[in-house]
């Protein structure tokens, strides 16, 4: 096959409506109040998540003072901002994690409650 033949990819109309995807869901869905629940391997299977945050991370230029060093600074959001904004997760037995948008959107293990 070619590398310029595209003629192989399809395209799916859905005519304006919204599809409702709880499995792969959209990055707008994702905001601060949110229940996820996690089918992983985490017991008890399965287990409730809450959104408690979103944060947007970045580089800090580096000062003249400390040109080597790069310091992570973070922006707290109320939306998600790209696939890379971090939700900070809370159990429903307290554990915490931070993951990104991009790999709960992803990953099937993770969806809407």
């Amino acid at each position: 096959m070619r590398a310029n033949n595209i003629s192989y990819i399809t395209t799916i109309k859905t005519d304006g409506v919204q599809t409702d995807d709880k499995v792969f869901f959209k990055k707008e869905k994702i905001k601060p109040g949110v229940e996820l629940i996690c089918y992983g391997r985490r017991q008890p299977y399965p287990t409730k998540w809450e959104v408690k945050r979103l944060l947007h991370y970045y580089i800090e230029e580096p000062s003249h003072k400390n040109y080597w060093k790069e310091t992570w600074r973070y922006h707290k959001l109320d939306e998600p901002k790209n696939l890379d904004t971090v939700a900070v997760l809370k159990s429903e037995h307290g554990a915490t994690m931070e993951l990104t948008i991009n790999y709960l959107s992803y990953s099937a293990i993770w969806r809407l409650s």
